[in-house]
């Protein structure tokens, strides 16, 4: 997924109405007025919650049914993913690699690497299958 796959829609500035794409994204992070911050953030993991949640509507369900009790995932709010759940929604569309998924989604490789790592560990089953099992989730 690109900005060319997804249409996340505009940002209000004081300049007006900017397009939000994975390429403006960042700029609206640093920008001094915390409302453009807070309107390209919510836009853009919105838009990327919908377009997981409409391919695989079962996405959460599945997920959690490889994971041990202690590790079920319950997004607070219903329609949205956490950032766990993002990590591996990546890996469900057979993106992988930590520094691809860490460009998608705006965060370290680092920080990638360490939430799949703690997911692997609530695993049900084998560890070492986990992401295997997880690309086999269908919508």
């Amino acid at each position: 997924l690109t900005n060319v796959d997804l249409n996340f829609g505009t940002v209000t500035t004081k300049e007006g109405e900017m397009p939000l794409s994975q390429t403006t994204f960042s700029a609206f992070l640093e920008n001094p007025d915390r409302n453009v911050r807070k309107e390209a953030y919510t836009k853009f993991y919105d838009t990327f919650d919908e377009t997981v949640l409409s391919l695989y509507p079962d996405f959460v369900c599945q997920f959690n049914a490889l994971l041990s009790d202690e590790g079920k995932i319950t997004p607070p709010i219903d329609g949205k993913l956490t950032t766990e759940l993002r990590i591996y929604a990546c890996v469900c569309m057979g993106i992988d690699n930590v520094t691809q998924i860490a460009e998608l989604l705006f965060y370290s490789p680092s920080t990638i690497y360490n939430y799949r790592v703690r997911i692997k560990n609530s695993a049900l089953g084998d560890r070492d299958t986990f992401e295997q099992r997880v690309r086999r989730i269908r919508g």
